[in-house]
């Protein structure tokens, strides 16, 4: 009874992670967002970066959603297995069916991310490297509640 309440336990974070990630990918906008053109001019990308990096974007984010779309479909399986009650064996299954798709996913995210290095300089990948450094989990600056914009617990926030 415990190995079911914890393969529950662990598909509801699963699917919740998920739904996170899912909803973080459509609040993304496409390479032509305002933030797009004094990102390249931080970064010191030439037109010709830009031009590379805008197709290497664009062919990850038309790959990568056929493996969203399967993470999504497989999650919901494995919540109508657990609403059934459905058996270790089916849960099991299900489970090694998400990781491959999870797996499928980082690989092809890998090789994205390979293209995008071949079309840096070293400098530019150092700086990518430093910038994601110190952001927070999903991308985001430490802005959300508690991150390093926010008064600590008790302060006033002044408006």
């Amino acid at each position: 009874m415990r190995r079911i309440t914890w393969l529950a336990i662990a598909a509801l974070a699963v699917a919740f992670s998920q739904n996170a990630l899912a909803q973080e990918q459509k609040q993304k906008e496409p390479p032509g967002r305002p933030g797009w053109d004094q990102y390249a001019k931080d970064m010191d990308f030439t037109a010709d970066q830009q031009k590379k990096l805008k197709a290497i974007g664009e062919e990850q984010r038309k790959a990568l959603q056929p493996l969203r779309d399967q993470i999504e479909t497989q999650l919901k399986e494995l919540k109508t297995l657990l609403d059934k009650n459905a058996g270790d064996d089916k849960l099991s299954a299900k489970l090694e069916d998400v990781k491959k798709a999870r797996d499928a996913m980082q690989a092809a995210q890998k090789a994205f991310a390979d293209q995008r290095d071949q079309v840096l300089t070293p400098k530019q990948r150092a700086k990518m490297a430093i910038q994601a450094g110190t952001r927070g989990p999903m991308g985001r600056d430490h802005r959300g509640p508690g991150g390093r914009d926010r008064p600590e617990h008790g302060e006033d926030q002044k408006n």
